[in-house]
């Protein structure tokens, strides 16, 4: 199968990818260096964080598992001394995605079992640990059995799935589906990385849904600055509360605050008086390099590096 062939499996029905190459740190009572409030989480969830350097800089993306009051499970797309416990490659890791991923996975835990896992939280039956998540945009679950046990489990998933054409699928598949669900992850030559999620949420909440084209997080080693539907601004550091960041939000009765109106005025300006642009045309270039990389990284099923 070529690698289109596989994301249109996963697209259509099932695809299998094996994610056993991740690491695994065990950690009790912290998980240093990352940026989710640990207590918030209740035990059998799960939590995208990022790790962080000693500066504070990103260091790399990862997800956390509460497995019971005082232990957590850390997973990363590369294996590191990320402290903790280190149990990489003691277990295999099978992602099931697509549509028709919650058909199979009953055939193997039972559809109340199925019924009951919520997004971004996971189970434990018959000694294989479920996790619902997933970054293809389909419905999508990340299976856990001891490493020696991959093959059966490989095996047993192939046959529950036959009918409804799961697939084997390889890492391009896997990085196709990403972008063109609107996740696009970024590695930066510091070695820090970005994950980008662009999916458009076009029924935000919002008083006048025409304030904004939807909702906003930017996530960094600092802390979360939200836009809400409103088009209000919130700043909240890493372990402290959220807080207001009052601006000058344009009228309530124009697009977007004014912003179009708001933009040709000081353009405008700049051609008559000559005052400084807030950014050149060159510069935004750079942006265009940007977009044209993540349709060829889609389109060819493989990472484009920009210079």
């Amino acid at each position: 199968m070529t690698v289109v062939d596989e994301h249109l499996a996963t697209r259509r029905a099932a695809g299998l990818f094996d994610f056993s190459f991740m690491g695994l740190y065990e950690f009790e009572r912290a998980v240093p260096a990352q940026t989710r409030e640990l207590d918030a989480l209740e035990p059998g969830q799960i939590a995208y964080t990022l790790i962080l350097k000693e500066d504070g800089a990103v260091r790399i993306d990862a997800t956390v598992w509460r497995l019971d009051q005082t232990r957590y499970w850390l997973f990363a797309g590369k294996r590191a001394a990320y402290g903790g416990r280190d149990r990489s490659g003691e277990y295999a890791i099978l992602a099931l995605q697509g549509p028709s991923s919650g058909w199979i996975l009953a055939r193997l835990i039972g559809p109340d079992a199925v019924a009951r896992l919520r997004y971004w939280h996971f189970l434990e039956k018959d000694g294989l640990i479920v996790a619902r998540i997933g970054y293809s945009g389909e419905l999508g679950y990340e299976l856990l059995v001891p490493a020696a046990e991959a093959a059966a489990l490989r095996s047993r998933l192939l046959q529950a799935g036959q009918a409804e054409g799961l697939r084997e699928c390889t890492w391009p598949a896997a990085d196709s589906l990403r972008i063109e669900a609107g996740y696009v992850l970024f590695d930066f030559k510091s070695g820090a990385t970005g994950l980008f999620d662009g999916n458009r949420l076009n029924d935000h909440a919002a008083a006048n849904p025409r304030r904004t084209m939807g909702e906003m997080w930017l996530e960094g080693e600092r802390g979360v600055l939200r836009l809400d539907g409103d088009a209000r601004l919130w700043w909240k550091a890493h372990q402290k509360p959220e807080a207001e960041h009052r601006y000058d939000r344009g009228p309530d009765d124009a697009f977007g605050g004014g912003c179009c109106a708001a933009l040709q005025s000081h353009v405008v300006n700049h051609f008559l008086s000559k005052s400084p642009l807030e950014n050149t045309g060159k510069a935004y270039l750079a942006n265009l390099r940007i977009e044209e990389a993540v349709y060829r990284s889609s389109a060819e099923g493989r990472r484009i590096a920009i210079s």
